[in-house]
């Protein structure tokens, strides 16, 4: 791989690395396929008796998400099996990270579906609100680091500290705690943020995605909140802000986005703008 992270490492490491690379790869073609999760683990589900409801086998799930998900390959779609058999069931043939892969796709033990659709809809979830999030933060400035990260290869993983690296040398700037979820989120088996390995593409491709899905009015308001943000911290804290806010408010004392953008441009840009 690409990333000077995974030098020196022993051979049982890398192939860890690589299998963390290609959750984090398939976990972000999951997220942009556009076929309902539940729809994909449904297609190979069978009834089962009563109470257990729809069960579907370890391998069928692994040969229906090759199936339906764009562009998912083998690795990944064992990696996504095996994290969620492992998660229903952590005694489950399909957890031996030592023989899984040839394994998982023999393996007829049933997982109750609603779990895997479950489990699949979460890693989704974490995923897309998390990448949310970045994209926001990003607003106008993401076009230019998309052609950064796709420039680097195919090749090219990175960790949350090499992300960082790359925006803070085009000037962007991204909350810690945003990186910190987006990295958390495509980490396998509950990695550390920082230790989790992204490929450059699969960035690229979801924080692609996830910015053409947010409207723009979302993305200003989300830049307006940081400005509120940096304003706390300026002017003594939230209770200082919020008696500059409060004429703003409705009877309710909440503000709609049209006076919160006013009550912004009058009381803090109008006011630094005349100092």
């Amino acid at each position: 791989r690409g990333s000077g992270s995974q030098s020196g490492h022993s051979a049982p490491e890398q192939a860890d690395a690589a299998w963390d690379c290609a959750f984090a790869s398939g976990v972000v073609k999951l997220t942009v396929e556009e076929v309902p999760i539940s729809r994909i683990v449904g297609a190979a589900s069978e009834e089962g008796p009563p109470p257990q409801g729809p069960r579907i086998p370890v391998n069928d799930l692994y040969a229906v998400m090759l199936q339906y998900v764009t562009d998912l390959d083998e690795p990944e779609s064992a990696v996504l099996t095996s994290e969620t058999a492992c998660a229903i069931d952590p005694t489950s043939n399909s957890c031996d990270m030592s023989m899984w892969w040839p394994s998982l796709r023999q393996d007829t033990s049933l997982l109750p579906a609603e779990y895997a659709v479950q489990f699949l809809e979460e890693l989704v979830r974490k995923v897309g609100l998390s990448a949310d999030l970045v994209t926001k933060d990003l607003g106008e400035s993401w076009p230019t680091l998309a052609n950064d990260l796709l420039e680097l290869g195919p090749d090219m993983v990175l960790r949350r500290g090499e992300f960082s690296n790359l925006l803070r040398g085009r000037g962007l700037a991204v909350h810690p705690e945003s990186l910190e979820a987006l990295f958390a989120a495509l980490g396998r088996g509950g990695r550390p943020s920082m230790m989790v390995e992204v490929p450059a593409i699969a960035l690229a491709v979801l924080l692609d995605r996830r910015a053409a899905a947010v409207p723009g009015d979302e993305i200003q308001m989300h830049q307006m909140e940081s400005q509120v943000a940096a304003e706390l911290q300026a002017r003594g804290g939230p209770d200082v802000l919020a008696a500059l806010l409060a004429p703003y408010a409705g009877s309710d004392m909440l503000l709609d986005q049209a006076s919160f953008a006013a009550a912004l441009e009058a009381e803090i840009l109008g006011r630094e703008g005349g100092a």
